[in-house]
């Protein structure tokens, strides 16, 4: 498993982002969540909140949901690939404040 810290996490964003309401011939990520599932608070539902996809298809960001409020764990999917490319907490409170 790999934590992508701030400077990786970014250097997968290729604005804009493309929210995704159906994503064709997705990747289970699940394999790669259980077992860091406890370390990052994943919800115990296993919830996508939602899934964006670079400007250049490259990554699909698939946000997972956790016990704790606007904070994501972030499973990025190298598409072309069709494996994990690493993970990143998100948390939306620290960076911007009490939404």
């Amino acid at each position: 498993m790999r934590e992508l810290d701030e400077a990786e996490f970014k250097a997968t964003i290729v604005a804009p982002m493309q929210r995704l309401d159906d994503i064709d011939d997705p990747i289970d990520i699940w394999p790669y969540v259980d077992p860091i599932a406890t370390r990052f608070h994943v919800h115990p539902d296993g919830l996508v909140d939602v899934v964006y996809r670079t400007a250049d298809g490259r990554f699909d960001h698939v946000c997972v949901k956790t016990t704790m409020k606007d904070v994501y764990l972030v499973v990025i999917v190298d598409i072309e690939r069709r494996i994990v490319h690493g993970h990143h907490l998100l948390d939306l409170p620290g960076l911007y404040g009490d939404m």
